[in-house]
C-alpha cells in the first residue's frame, strides 16, 4: 500500500457543467471531494467520498471568479493540511473517471525514480497543438475563457519575451496529475500557481510554459491509459 490519496473539487453555484460527482476512483485509498456548494455537499453525504466543505470560499456565480477559486487547490495541494498527510496525491477534474490500477503503477514509478516527481497526462488532441497560440485560439471558442482573452495574450507575450518557447513538444492536460511529496514538486506547484494568477483561468496555457522549466521531473502519460470522460 502507498501513502496515497485522490482528490477533486467543485466551487461555485448549482448550475455549472463542472458541478459533477465522478465515480470514486478507489475503495482502498482515501478520496477527497472539496466543495463550497451546500447542495453538492449534501449529495456527497450519500457516497463513499470524503467530502471537505470549505465555507470560507465564497460562491460568486461568476465563470471567472468561481473557476479561479479552484486554482490554489488544483496547483498547490501542499497548501492544504489534510493533503499534506500523504506522500502521493492524484488530482483530477470532476469530469473524469480514473483507472486506479494504472495509476498505482505510475505511483510505483515515482517511488523508485529519484529524478521524477510528477506525472501529467498528454492531451487527447495533442497532435493538433504545436504552439501555445493553438491553445489560445481554441480557448477563445469558449465564452468563459474568452472573457480573459487580453490577459492570456499579455501573459503569452511576456513569457516569450523572457525566452520561453511558443512551441509545444508535449501538450499536457491540466485536469490530471500524480504528485510525489517533495521540495521539487512544491517548487513546481508554486511556480504554476503564480503563473495561473498572472495568466488567467485557462491554466493549460500557463502549464505549457511551466512544463518547459520543470520538464526533467515530469513523466508523460497517455491520457487514455489513466482516465476517460465518465459521461461520454
Amino acid at each position: 500500500m502507498h501513502n496515497l490519496c485522490f482528490y477533486t473539487c467543485y466551487f461555485g453555484g448549482d448550475y455549472n457543467y463542472s458541478n459533477l460527482i465522478p465515480p470514486i476512483p478507489s475503495m482502498q485509498y482515501d478520496c477527497y471531494y472539496f466543495t463550497n456548494n451546500v447542495n453538492t455537499f449534501k449529495k456527497l453525504e450519500n457516497t463513499k467520498w470524503k467530502c471537505v466543505f470549505l465555507d470560507n470560499i465564497p460562491i460568486y456565480n461568476d465563470p471567472v471568479l468561481d473557476t479561479m477559486n479552484t486554482k490554489e487547490l488544483r496547483a498547490c495541494p501542499h497548501h492544504f493540511e489534510i493533503l499534506n498527510e500523504y506522500d502521493y496525491i492524484c488530482w483530477f477534474d470532476t469530469k473524469l473517471e480514473l483507472f486506479e490500477n494504472v495509476i498505482l503503477n505510475y505511483v510505483d514509478e515515482l517511488k523508485y525514480d529519484n529524478d521524477k516527481t510528477i506525472c501529467l497526462s498528454i492531451h487527447p488532441f495533442s497532435s493538433k497543438y504545436t504552439s501555445v497560440w493553438d491553445e489560445y485560439n481554441t480557448a477563445m471558442q469558449y465564452p468563459r475563457y474568452a472573457l480573459q482573452s487580453n490577459m492570456y495574450k499579455k501573459y503569452i507575450e511576456k513569457k516569450l519575451s523572457e525566452g520561453y518557447s511558443e512551441k509545444i513538444n508535449i501538450f499536457f492536460c491540466g485536469g490530471f496529475s500524480i504528485r510525489k511529496k517533495c521540495e521539487k514538486t512544491n517548487e513546481y506547484n508554486e511556480f504554476w500557481f503564480e503563473n495561473i494568477k498572472e495568466c488567467g483561468i485557462e491554466d493549460q496555457i500557463s502549464l505549457q510554459f511551466v512544463q518547459q522549466k520543470f520538464n526533467e521531473i515530469i513523466i508523460p502519460i497517455n491520457c487514455s491509459d489513466v482516465w476517460k470522460y465518465f459521461f461520454s
